[in-house]
């Protein structure tokens, strides 16, 4: 992750491959999940949406415990770039379902950027402040 978030491809590519081999060869479906989420981080810093978009699906897809909350918003900013309306609503679905029931500053924070990566012109600049307040 670390490899990830400091856009060190090389690096983080290689670690991505081996977790990914680990987590097959150990049926370590969780830490799959993880690196998918990794390679999501990976390839949304340096503008790769697509492939973040790909990798991102992939980790929400799995549904694991404990990566929805991460995975979320690195599919909603890679399928807004793509112009992937159907991720970005599923995006935009999950958070909801979560921020009526779990009203914390962070999850309502990435739910209002999700509406903003949604929205258009002043309502979106509105969402950014918001998510960012």
């Amino acid at each position: 992750m670390i490899a990830a978030w400091r856009g060190r491809e090389p690096e983080a590519s290689e670690l991505i491959d081996a977790t990914v081999r680990d987590a097959g060869e150990h049926s370590l479906g969780r830490l799959a999940g993880f690196a998918a989420y990794a390679t999501s981080v990976l390839y949304n810093g340096p503008g790769r949406p697509d492939a973040a978009r790909d990798a991102a699906w992939q980790a929400f897809e799995r549904g694991q415990l404990g990566h929805g909350p991460l995975v979320v918003s690195e599919l909603a900013e890679a399928a807004a770039k793509t112009g992937d309306i159907a991720a970005s609503t599923a995006a935009l679905k999950w958070l909801g379902e979560r921020t009526r029931v779990v009203t914390s500053e962070w999850a309502l924070g990435i739910e209002a950027r999700v509406r903003a990566l949604l929205s258009e012109g002043e309502d979106a600049d509105r969402r950014h402040r918001e998510s960012i307040g």
